[in-house]
């Protein structure tokens, strides 16, 4: 989570893009390069132009910054903040507190919790019944970013 928002060059970021196995760096020079998969595609690591902290795009020296990180279920997946594959809607909320907002998108239950750490939200995504987690996203929080439903 450390890692968001860093500019891809960063090497604390290539390091760890190297140790986890990258077959290829991100590049802002196509859009398919603008994002990592790791463990089999089952981590996506997802890169922009803009720097999420300073709210601007920075496309004169052709830097991208790290936007976001989905977990998808696998088994090869550790989720972070102390989450299961496993966990039901009440037993997340049991760790992490309820949700700042809930809706139904995408053909499922999302929670928002904007803030879940110092410039980081987390969006997590349910079946419709918020029984089966599918998804978990850690992304940087913007300047003004605000979730509304």
């Amino acid at each position: 989570m450390a890692l968001i928002g860093m500019p891809a060059d960063n090497p604390v970021l290539v390091g760890f893009l190297r140790a986890a196995g990258a077959k290829r760096m991100p590049s802002w020079q196509s859009f398919e390069r603008m994002m990592v998969k790791l463990d089999g595609g089952a981590t996506v690591l997802t890169f922009a132009s803009e720097d999420p902290y300073a709210g601007s795009a920075d496309a004169h020296n052709d830097r991208i910054y790290l936007d976001d990180i989905t977990f998808t279920q696998s088994p090869a997946t550790t989720l972070p903040l102390g989450l299961r594959w496993d966990m039901t809607t009440q037993e997340i909320a049991s760790v992490l507190g309820e949700p700042d907002s809930s809706e139904e998108f995408l053909r499922g239950l999302m929670h928002y919790y904007p803030e879940i750490r110092p410039r980081l939200s987390l969006v997590i995504k349910f079946d419709l019944d918020g029984k089966r987690l599918q998804w978990v996203r850690i992304h940087a929080q913007r300047k003004n970013q605000v979730h509304t439903d």
